[in-house]
Formats: C-alpha cells, structure tokens, sequence
C-alpha cells in the first residue's frame, strides 16, 4: 500500500468512443462516512484533468479537483479488457493509449467497485504488477473485513 500512496501515471479508459487519458493516480486518506461515524479511509484517488504533478501531496493541495473511490467498495482487480469490453476504444481489435497505439489486453485492467467500473491501462510491466499486487492485498483485505 505504501507504493500505491506514492502515486503513478496510469492511463483511464471510460468509453469505446474516446481515446483514454493519463492520469496521476495514488492512494490516499480521505474522510468518509462509515456505518454512520466520520472516519479516514483509504481511497483511489485521481485528477480529473492532466497536469504535471508527480507527488501524491500535491495532489493534496487541490483535494477539491481530485476523484476519488473508496477503496473499502473494490470488489474484483483482473488484468485484461473482459471483464468491461465497452470501456476500452479499439484499433484493429486492440485496446489503444492515449496516443491512438494499439497496447496488449494484457496490460490493461479493470477494477470493479460497489457502484463504479473503472477501466485502466499501465505504461509498463512493472507498474502494472506493482499496482494489482496492491489491489489484490486489498480485495483480501476487504474480504476478511466483510466476513
């Protein structure tokens, strides 16, 4: 989870029809409600415009402009285009980057959420096993916790 704070650049994927965005993504604490309490909670948490920010505490500072996702709601982290085809726009049958390129299904995922499909891609092979191994740490996690 420590990794994951840190942040990255990971590219968003929302619709066969437009090309997909880069985005900072980390996680971070946020307050929420929980079972009626006020409390911090890890979330997923990105801009919904690209700027160039490389550290999670910047994006702090305009906490107000960020998305984020609860992640105590991640249900399912599976690599490959699958699970939510509809989100990823194609070339020749291939998932593309923000630069119109093809990129394997392989190196693209989707997370499902309690309420939210989210659709992501990873710039390389490290960061892609870096960021499911701590998703996955995380859907254990909210299994023990929902038992």
């Amino acid at each position: 989870m420590r990794a994951l704070r840190g942040g990255g650049y990971l590219l968003k994927h929302f619709s066969s029809f437009r090309a997909p965005h880069l985005r900072f993504f980390c996680v971070q604490d946020r307050l929420t409600r929980f079972r009626e309490q006020p409390l911090r909670m890890p979330h997923l948490t990105w801009r919904p415009q690209n700027r160039d920010f490389r550290a999670a505490d910047l994006l702090k500072d305009d906490a107000q402009e960020a998305h984020a996702l609860n992640l105590i709601h991640l249900q399912t982290a599976r690599r490959g285009v699958d699970l939510a085809p509809g989100l990823f726009k194609r070339k020749g049958g291939r998932p593309v980057d923000h630069g119109g390129r093809p990129i394997p299904p392989e190196r693209c995922a989707v997370l499902i959420f309690h309420a939210k499909t989210l659709g992501l891609s990873f710039l390389s092979q490290e960061d892609q096993d870096l960021w499911m191994n701590g998703f996955a740490a995380i859907i254990q996690r909210n299994q023990l916790y929902n038992t």
